[in-house]
């Protein structure tokens, strides 16, 4: 009985989220965030970013590590990919 209201409840908050969320369609303009980086430093995204790919923690920064293989920062500027990953949380020396 507890998984069922435990279900109940994390359907609901879902759907609560999803019927407020704003629908994006082709053309439509988002404001994006400037993130800083480890230096403190603000980057923007460009408008001519076409993939972004975010690493959110090691497993994922391996994943993109071995996709990015052999590629160079020139040869994904190029094809218009940013790579961010958030390092907040690895451990420090």
């Amino acid at each position: 009985m507890h998984l069922f209201k435990k279900i109940a409840v994390l359907s609901t908050l879902l759907l609560t989220f999803a019927a407020n969320a704003k629908v994006l369609s082709i053309g439509d303009n988002i404001k994006l965030p400037t993130l800083n980086d480890q230096f403190d430093q603000p980057h923007s995204f460009k408008p001519s970013t076409q993939w972004l790919v975010l690493a959110h923690d090691m497993d994922s920064s391996r994943v993109t590590r071995d996709a990015f293989a052999g590629q160079t920062n020139e040869t994904l500027q190029q094809a218009n990919v940013r790579y961010y990953a958030d390092i907040s949380g690895m451990p420090g020396l």
